[in-house]
């Protein structure tokens, strides 16, 4: 397909994007790009629109930015996009190489994109705006096919729901619901694609609203699966109390632990709070402070214990005046595997 594509001038460049995602590839490769070829251009600004792939939910456009006839940085101009009077997908902007950048428009629910005949982008430079419309081939859509599931999975007594999936030319998207009875949050799920045996990987899992997308595999007839490898479990947000007359922390979960409280010269209060169990280091600080506050986290190494993470928070004199007790919430996490299949035939 690359090699087919090089004496196409506009699908020259595009033939990068098969290393963006499998998506993407399986799409161009079925001859379900829209090229366009569009250029708006007023004084020294100008945008050159090659092609974009456009599903029922979302719209992937390549094209490039010029100022002066020199390319610019998506860090150097402003992109906004949206469906006539329809500003409710989630944009995305990607550079995925020096050629062309590309921007990734999606909706979740209720708009169907195949409903619209074109598509807007503005962008900004430097105080100056172009507006470009671009046509939609609504022929060129194709309707998605749905996949009822309703599979609960069992994750160390907490359970998780698939309820369907939903696949598109640009995406498959896995709907999922947690037990409201479970003790933990059951986060970042991680979903894997494979087709006849061979694992897709895709740069990134974009979740929005208990909805994962991964690569699709619309245009491919062969077998295929989709398998939930792991999940990180979150407890749910515990509460940790100071009370401030008696300086004492109460931490149900003994999570945390008072290292130090004093007031400064304003009347201001200082507290440090020790995490006794370290947080991985792709994971958020263990404790958020529910009231007014100024924080910082550092961490000592001790031969013996390892790491430790230090939480240091001020409150101002009028926090502490207005109430009796301080209050933070913690979470705790943890990853598990899994490697459950989803039956999806």
């Amino acid at each position: 397909f690359v090699n087919a594509t090089r004496n196409i001038p506009i699908l020259n460049k595009l033939t990068e994007a098969l290393n963006i995602n499998e998506s993407i590839k399986f799409a161009m490769e079925n001859d379900y790009i829209q090229v366009l070829d569009q250029t708006v251009e007023e004084d020294d600004l100008k945008v050159v629109v090659d092609s974009m792939l456009v599903d029922e939910k979302s719209i992937y456009v390549f094209y490039n930015v010029y100022s002066n006839d020199e390319k610019l940085n998506p860090a150097d101009y402003i992109v906004s996009a949206s469906l006539p009077n329809e500003d409710d997908g989630s944009l995305s902007l990607q550079s995925p190489s020096d050629d062309y950048d590309m921007i990734e428009y999606v909706f979740i629910d209720g708009t169907d994109i195949s409903t619209y005949s074109s598509f807007y982008m503005d962008v900004q430079h430097r105080g100056q705006i172009l507006h470009v419309e671009l046509p939609i081939d609504t022929s060129k859509i194709a309707k998605k096919k749905e996949v009822k599931v309703n599979q609960t999975i069992d994750i160390e007594d907490q359970k998780l729901t698939i309820e369907k999936i939903e696949i598109y030319p640009l995406s498959l998207r896995i709907y999922v619901q947690e037990d409201e009875n479970n003790r933990y949050m059951l986060a970042h799920p991680k979903f894997t694609l494979t087709i006849n045996g061979e694992k897709i990987e895709r740069f990134g899992l974009l979740a929005l609203n208990d909805v994962y997308f991964i690569d699709t595999p619309y245009f491919i007839s062969d077998d295929f699966e989709i398998i939930l490898e792991s999940v990180e479990l979150i407890e749910k947000p515990g509460i940790v109390t100071f009370d401030i007359e008696s300086e004492i922390l109460y931490d149900p979960t003994e999570s945390v632990e008072l290292v130090e409280a004093g007031y400064d010269e304003y009347g201001g209060l200082d507290i440090i709070i020790k995490n006794k169990i370290t947080p991985r280091e792709d994971s958020n600080q263990l404790l958020f402070a529910e009231d007014d506050s100024t924080a910082t986290y550092w961490m000592t190494h001790y031969p013996k214990e390892g790491k430790i993470v230090y939480n240091e928070f001020h409150f101002s004199k009028e926090t502490v005046e207005n109430t009796d007790q301080l209050t933070f919430t913690l979470n705790i996490g943890k990853i598990v595997e899994i490697n459950e299949k989803l039956k999806v035939k």
